[in-house]
């Protein structure tokens, strides 16, 4: 989550969490990647870079299950 877009689509995926438990449709789990530059020793500048770079091709942002398939 680094840049405008990451925000609103994670925020939608939070709402679709939500909601998909509140109509007992199963276990539903977000897990949310942001940015640590101090972590990770880098300059704050990079930190969005290095994450698309570095962390984004492992963890893509996506549903492993979509609702009703």
């Amino acid at each position: 989550m680094h840049n405008a877009g990451g925000v609103a689509k994670t925020k939608r995926m939070i709402r679709q969490a939500f909601e998909s438990q509140i109509a007992g449709e199963g276990f539903s789990f977000v897990e949310v990647l942001t940015m640590c530059p101090t972590g990770w020793f880098i300059p704050t500048a990079e930190g969005p870079g290095y994450m698309d770079d570095t962390l984004g091709q492992v963890h893509t942002m996506g549903e492993l299950k979509v609702r009703g398939a």
